[in-house]
């Protein structure tokens, strides 16, 4: 089933958050950060995307962005259930169709978050 316009917008953000991006919606000049995503690493808060430059979160689109996401899930195995999913996705990578490999990485997300974390 095709999904809307705000359907993805929503699971673009959530693959966002997955990744540790935020936004800060308290900045001083706000319609300059309007939509801009920011990460920390070990020395400042660093922008991660930002909407002036690159549009909308192109997680659905680009294999480059859903590459990174991948990494990330990989090093965020810890179940038995994140493994069948991880190996789901796998295979879905065989497919060279980024939409297909979309779906099944916010599917693992879905169920990654949906679990306690200790």
């Amino acid at each position: 089933m095709e999904k809307n316009v705000n359907e993805i917008r929503e699971m673009n953000a959530k693959i966002a958050e997955f990744l540790g991006w935020f936004i800060e919606e308290d900045r001083r000049e706000p319609e300059l950060y309007r939509n801009t995503w920011f990460y920390k690493d070990e020395f400042c808060i660093r922008v991660a995307w930002c909407y002036h430059n690159d549009g909308e979160l192109n997680f659905n689109t680009s294999w480059n962005s859903l590459m990174k996401v991948i990494k990330k899930i990989k090093n965020s195995l810890s179940t038995k259930t994140d493994l069948v999913l991880y190996n789901q996705l796998m295979l879905t990578l065989q497919t060279l169709n980024v939409e297909v490999v979309y779906e099944a990485t916010f599917k693992f997300i879905e169920n990654f978050n949906n679990k306690v974390h200790i």
